[in-house]
């Protein structure tokens, strides 16, 4: 896949010319391409891209080396990139291709933006790996041909020649008649002025979150997991004359970034069947964005982000932020703008009331008469060590309840019915069946130890067996 940091590409230099280089860390078949824009951004020129084959050696594909050489000369490169492109070159983990750009015909002077594409497998799509400005002379004005002159041609009249010689008064004075050839206008060269593609404003219309654990409340509602991650897909539907690209920022609960999210192209098809499942579009709606997707305008996004059983519950706003690349894209990531409402996408992320312990049993051991037994516990987690301990897998804090049975022996003559128990420094006296409720809350991710206690009475000495109840819930008021 592309590489995370889209990096610039060199600038070429003011010239009639330019060959644009390109290196691409993937192992998929990929086509490249540049899209040249003029000052205004307007489409003036679409040129593909040469697929290179190397053989394993970087100095095996003609002319990068020398390519290569001037982008460290001039800085736009540094010497551990340089190493890294070397490294990708060798062990065949990159695509080269490399193309050759000249100005069209009636293009004026000046700085033109030249854009690097790629694409690839449907699930690639298309990226844009970032751009360049390329600096191009005004057309030079050609001096005009001076058009030479005729010379004029005397065309004699004849006369007849008289038997006698006139008065020199009567002689007739010859005249010449001058035919001048006409000088022709030149023919202006028609310029060619490229057609400009119109340029759509990026828009998104339609942004929804899936999936959606209760459809029957209104947004999204998302239901965390005791084990594992919850996966959050947030899909865009987007207008634009060319791809697109995404990235979003998380704000939970305390209206604090927590998390940030890339957005990558997407099947328009799927976006349309998902989006009208899940409520974010009217079938008729749907239909007028298919329209656009026909014509080439509709571009499809999404991206997972995850939520851990312990981050904390409530409403959850995705913020998106569009640009022309994933680089782009995230340049703004953090930037809240009051003055331009930026499209967003809101979930309620549910409150998980987990636990676990590491104990199966309370051992108290063979039982005497008149006695006290106990069996403390510890904050290390380790399973059946003896020392029983719990901790909070969820997103709020904990109330513990303890019950004891009354425990009996085999014979059943004799009953203990007298228990201790302690948690988080409360500690508390209990009879059998009765239930206890801490007051000490367990926060989030928080760890304990619980300790157990047993009075014996005048009963007989040997084995005891009785149930103990651990029942654990949200702590009210959290």
């Amino acid at each position: 896949e592309p590489a995370s940091g889209e990096p610039e590409l060199e600038g070429a230099a003011t010239h009639p010319s330019a060959r644009a280089w390109l290196v691409v860390e993937s192992e998929a078949d990929l086509s490249a391409w540049l899209i040249v824009r003029d000052a205004d951004a307007i489409e003036v020129a679409r040129t593909g891209l040469e697929a290179l084959v190397g053989e394993g050696e970087p100095a095996s594909f003609p002319g990068l080396t020398q390519a290569r050489g001037e982008a460290l000369a001039s800085g736009s490169r540094s010497t551990a990139e340089d190493e890294a492109i070397e490294a990708l070159l060798a062990t065949g983990g990159a695509r080269v291709f490399a193309g050759d750009l000249a100005p069209g015909e009636g293009w004026a002077g000046g700085t033109y933006s030249v854009e690097a594409w790629i694409g690839g497998p449907p699930e690639l799509g298309e990226w844009s790996l970032g751009r360049a400005d390329w600096a191009v002379d005004s057309p030079a004005t050609p001096e005009p041909t001076p058009t030479e002159e005729p010379e004029a041609l005397p065309t004699a009249e004849t006369t007849d020649t008289p038997t006698s010689t006139p008065e020199v008064s009567d002689q007739p004075t010859p005249s010449a008649t001058v035919t001048a050839t006409p000088t022709g206008t030149p023919t202006a060269t028609p310029t060619v002025t490229p057609t400009a593609t119109p340029t759509i404003e990026p828009e998104v219309r339609s942004l929804w979150v899936l999936p959606d654990s209760d459809p029957g409340l209104p947004g999204a509602q998302i239901g965390p997991r005791s084990a594992g991650a919850a996966s959050v897909e947030l899909w865009a539907l987007t207008t634009a004359d060319g791809p697109i690209a995404a990235a979003a920022d998380l704000i939970g609960p305390s209206t604090e970034i927590a998390g940030q999210l890339k957005l990558g192209p997407a099947d328009v098809q799927e976006a349309l069947e998902k989006g009208l499942a899940a409520g974010a579009f009217s079938r008729e709606q749907a239909e007028d964005l298919a329209a656009e997707a026909d014509a080439g305008l509709l571009y499809a996004l999404s991206g997972i982000l995850e939520l851990k059983a312990d981050d904390p519950p409530g409403l959850y706003t995705l913020v998106v932020h569009l640009g022309t690349s994933p680089k782009m894209a995230a340049t703004n990531l953090g930037v809240m703008s009051d003055e331009r409402p930026q499209p967003s996408a809101t979930f309620e992320y549910g409150a998980l009331a987990a636990y676990e312990i590491d104990f199966a049993s309370v051992d108290f051991g063979q039982i005497q008469p008149q006695a006290l037994f106990t069996v403390s516990g510890d904050t290390v987690f380790g399973a059946n060590d003896g020392r029983p301990t719990i901790r909070n897998l969820g997103n709020v804090p904990l109330q513990v309840t303890v019950t004891f049975s009354p425990m009996t022996n085999q014979a059943a003559t004799g009953t203990l019915a007298r228990f201790r128990a302690a948690f988080l420094g409360e500690e508390a006296s209990l009879q059998g069946d009765e239930p206890y409720n801490f007051t000490a809350s367990l926060p989030v991710s928080g760890v304990a130890a619980l300790d157990f206690g047993l009075e014996a009475g005048i009963v007989p000495a040997g084995d005891y067996h009785g149930t103990l109840h651990l029942t654990v819930a949200e702590a009210a008021g959290d």
